[in-house]
């Protein structure tokens, strides 16, 4: 499970989330990426 308060996202730049079948996390970005800061890895 990724806590998202464990994430340091900026206010204003929405991430898209895709998840697989059973709901885990398959990749993660933000939808501007010129805001973009680095993710922490998914877990595996």
């Amino acid at each position: 499970m990724i806590k998202s308060s464990a994430w340091k996202s900026p206010t204003g730049n929405p991430m898209l989330i895709e998840l697989d079948a059973s709901l885990k996390p398959k990749s993660v970005r933000y939808l501007d990426e010129k805001r973009a800061e680095k993710l922490p890895p998914l877990p595996a």
